[in-house]
């Protein structure tokens, strides 16, 4: 039996085994997923995440101000915020809910992305939640190129900026338009 076709067995049996919980983005499965050297950059990323999970609002706010100041159309898919400075947004209650929602959503997608179903559900729910907002794939793609520079300068080594640069590219092919 191919890996592709044993990969998706197991997975369909993982959803028959919780009916309870439909999965509705089965087409978006990575063909990668469930390989040796993808659960290990999953480790490598879960890993590399706990030592940074405590700082992961100030992570996100400060890729989400520089976000904003590179493609200041980005600060428009934030209604509750988008007429506020950017120098002022730290200060901004809208802004700090959002940062605070946006670090713990990555938490928990990181935390529990080795599970093949949870990862599929959390990048369904993703991609959902955002397509109903309009936003395109460009600011999926910046947010991850910022938080990619934020790990490098985190020092982390080529080996986990490896793995985090296959799972971001998971998660952006997963979740923004094309």
């Amino acid at each position: 039996m191919s890996l592709k076709l044993a990969i998706f067995f197991s997975i369909v049996a993982c959803i028959n085994a919780c009916p309870e919980e439909p999965h509705r983005g089965l087409s978006q499965v990575p063909e990668h997923v469930g390989e040796k050297g993808w659960l290990y950059q999953i480790h490598d990323v879960q890993r590399s995440w706990r030592n940074l999970r405590n700082d992961r609002y100030s992570i996100v706010s400060s890729i989400l101000v520089r976000l904003f100041k590179e493609n200041d159309r980005a600060q428009t898919f934030f209604s509750k915020f988008d007429n506020v400075p950017v120098e002022s947004l730290k200060d901004d209650h809208e802004y700090n809910k959002q940062v605070a929602l946006v670090a713990d959503r990555l938490d928990n997608i990181i935390t529990a992305m080795d599970d093949k179903v949870q990862l599929l559900d959390n990048i369904d729910y993703m991609k959902r939640s955002h397509i109903e907002r309009g936003i395109p794939r460009g600011p999926w793609k910046d947010f991850s190129r910022i938080l990619f520079d934020v790990l490098g300068s985190a020092g982390m080594s080529s080996k986990e900026l490896n793995s985090w640069k296959s799972v971001l590219t998971v998660f952006i092919n997963g979740i923004a338009p094309v």
